[in-house]
């Protein structure tokens, strides 16, 4: 089963060897012992990489929510844009372009990131900065399209969004990239 391996037989088998061969002669009991793999997350394999042991002992420096370098940027984003979590000098690159789609202003924003499981990610809409919109927030409207994809060499890909404004388009608007790790 996937996230388990196989470590030995006790009983009528001995041995770790997998398959094997019981000769049954009346009787027996045969039990195969199985470890549970310690896979760590995507995150959790990239903070391995990014910070020291002592620093990954510590959520105030290694956690998703930590931002070590104090550059605006919490540490799932630098894991998400591929950027480095402790140089202020390594910054994501964002996008963004506005333009009339048949007569109604959209934005269209460009990131590259790693996709991987584990992670999910989406754009939201907002004219106040406070209430914010996204697809799938059960008011039934499309507030973000994916305009392209292209791969990028290395792993990951550069998204361009199409971003329209809540409601009837307020004159001012704003958008906003959330990540989330899944449990």
């Amino acid at each position: 089963a996937e996230g388990w391996t196989f470590v030995n037989w006790t009983g009528a088998l001995s041995g770790s060897a997998n398959p094997e061969i019981l000769v049954v002669s009346g009787n027996q009991t045969v039990t195969a012992i199985f470890e549970e793999l310690n896979q760590d997350s995507p995150y959790e394999a990239w903070a391995k990489e990014e910070f020291t042991e002592a620093e990954q002992a510590s959520a105030a420096i290694s956690g998703p929510t930590a931002d070590p370098d104090g550059d605006g940027l919490v540490n799932l984003l630098e894991h998400v844009f591929g950027t480095h979590p402790q140089q202020q000098a390594s910054q994501a690159s964002l996008a963004a372009t506005r333009r009339d789609i048949d007569g109604q202003a959209a934005l269209l924003v460009s990131a590259t990131l790693r996709r991987q499981s584990g992670l999910s990610h989406r754009m939201e809409v907002s004219s106040d900065l406070v209430t914010w919109f996204y697809n799938g927030d059960g008011t039934g409207q499309t507030y973000v399209e994916i305009f392209s994809s292209r791969p990028v060499v290395g792993g990951g890909e550069t998204l361009t969004w199409q971003v329209f404004p809540p409601g009837n388009g307020p004159e001012h608007w704003y958008c906003r990239f959330v990540a989330v790790l899944e449990e």
